[in-house]
């Protein structure tokens, strides 16, 4: 069993390429960027695939942002790497055994 931990963050960002082929990101653009953080475990290519969708269908619904210039980025970190309430979730996950 592991547990799942979500937090989103969106950010407005722009994104400048340079004739280096350099890119650089600043906070004043049109570009929704949206990090998802989940507890490593369970979570399947499939599922990841469908959070990324839906998160991209909620912005363009509620907000009118263009799902092309949406990037969503999950972060998997380990349960021992994760805290809440005083606590490591991976201790939290060996009390629900």
């Amino acid at each position: 069993m592991s547990a799942f931990v979500c937090r989103v963050r969106a950010t407005t960002v722009h994104a400048t390429h340079t004739a280096s082929g350099a890119t650089h990101l600043s906070d004043s653009g049109a570009m929704p960027y949206v990090n998802v953080r989940i507890t490593r475990g369970d979570i399947t290519a499939e599922q990841k695939s469908q959070v990324v969708a839906e998160i991209t269908q909620t912005l363009q619904r509620v907000l009118g942002k263009q799902p092309k210039h949406t990037h969503v980025v999950i972060d998997e970190i380990d349960e021992e790497n994760w805290g809440f309430a005083g606590r490591l979730t991976s201790e939290w996950v060996r009390e629900q055994k």
